[in-house]
């Protein structure tokens, strides 16, 4: 970062490897903008010149995609789940977590649901049609569990736990069988945007670490230099702009 703005914001870089180094340049302005490297209101682009150079530019960002971010905390406990928690638990041939982890999801999920719900955000379980598949080709990496829509943008999120099969996967190799769902995957949690690319400079995965829980990421308590899951504030929410959550 310190490189394109001592550039005046173009700095042109050289490639060895066509393919290789792209995909290096790629990672290097994601990672920039997951740590919040990139001034406010801009963002970092790349342009393909011919061979062998690629432009990196300063550019600005498009409205609405920088946030005030605010904490979102998680109950220990839960008198009454919103109704997409309540959908949700019910629809359990769509989980991709074990039931140890299940009341820990549905807390977390209660707590990012009704806060989207205060803002004004429209949020609705994948099974509403939001999704854009038929209830037949539901998959986990497509069309997620629940939505959340902001100005029109929708964003599906998909709540896993990794170490367990995708659900879709497994119903379609054991429609025959009458072996049940596996129940026992990594004992953490993750949230994933779908169909959404590490590439476009927006995080899409966040799960449980050693030093932190997804319950610390959306509390905003991860230390510094540890980017939390707050939630912004307002603004649209699509695939080509990300759900405003800091990242892991």
């Amino acid at each position: 970062m310190d490189d394109v703005l001592a550039a005046g914001g173009r700095l042109i870089v050289q490639r060895q490897h066509d393919d290789r180094d792209s995909y290096y340049f790629e990672q290097l302005i994601a990672t920039a903008h997951r740590f919040a490297k990139v001034p406010a209101g801009k963002r970092l682009a790349s342009r393909t010149l011919p061979w062998p150079d690629i432009e990196i530019r300063l550019v600005d960002a498009p409205p609405g995609t920088d946030m005030e971010l605010r904490p979102v905390p998680v109950a220990d406990t839960v008198s009454c789940y919103h109704p997409v928690v309540v959908r949700f638990r019910e629809t359990r041939n769509r989980h991709e977590v074990s039931q140890q982890l299940l009341p820990r999801l549905l807390r977390i999920l209660h707590a990012l649901v009704t806060e989207a719900d205060r803002r004004g955000y429209h949020v609705a379980n994948m099974t509403d049609g939001t999704s854009g598949h038929s209830h037949s080709d539901w998959t986990g990496s497509l069309d997620g569990h629940v939505t959340i829509t902001i100005n029109g943008h929708a964003c599906a999120l998909r709540l896993r736990e990794p170490g367990l099969p995708s659900r879709a996967h497994w119903d379609r190799t054991h429609y025959q069988s009458r072996e049940r769902y596996p129940d026992h995957g990594s004992g953490t949690l993750a949230i994933e945007i779908c169909d959404y690319s590490s590439r476009a400079g927006r995080p899409y995965r966040w799960s449980d670490r050693r030093s932190w829980s997804l319950e610390d990421k959306l509390a905003g308590r991860t230390g510094e230099g540890r980017p939390s899951m707050t939630v912004g504030g307002g603004g649209p929410v699509g695939r080509s702009q990300a759900h405003r959550v800091r990242p892991r």
